[in-house]
């Protein structure tokens, strides 16, 4: 089993003070934790991105920072749309277990593989299994 986090989760837990990485440790063990380079890009970009305000510059800092202290493999999905190259990999590996760490909606209705599980935030503080009804 592996589990797939994208940008807006990672952020979402960096704000509401969720501690990430131990959250997943607790409730999964030593799972693979995959980070594909593009959300790492995409919260580079944040960065520096002008129009944004210093709590979400801050937020991207920290969940790039603590993304380099833990242990993740990160993978290459080939586009620069991450949702749509998020979904073509885990609907590429049919054979695979997955949980994908998402909150968008509309991603998770791309996701064809039946072996994938969705994880969530719940009262901002929990993170935890979604069922397929989103």
């Amino acid at each position: 089993m592996k589990i797939l986090l994208d940008t807006n989760f990672i952020l979402t837990c960096t704000k509401q003070k969720i501690d990430l990485f131990s959250e997943l440790k607790k409730e999964f063990g030593n799972t693979a934790i995959i980070i594909p380079q593009q959300v790492l890009d995409e919260l580079n970009k944040l960065l520096i991105k002008k129009s944004l305000n210093t709590t979400e510059k801050t937020a991207a800092k920290l969940s790039l920072d603590l993304i380099k202290k833990n242990l993740v493999f990160i993978i290459d999905i080939k586009t620069k749309n991450v949702d749509l190259g998020v979904a073509k990999y885990l609907n590429s590996n049919n054979d695979e277990s997955f949980y994908l760490a998402t909150l968008d909606r509309n991603l998770k209705k791309r996701i064809k593989n039946q072996k994938t599980k969705f994880l969530t935030i719940r009262n901002k503080k929990r993170i935890e299994i979604q069922d397929k009804n989103y």
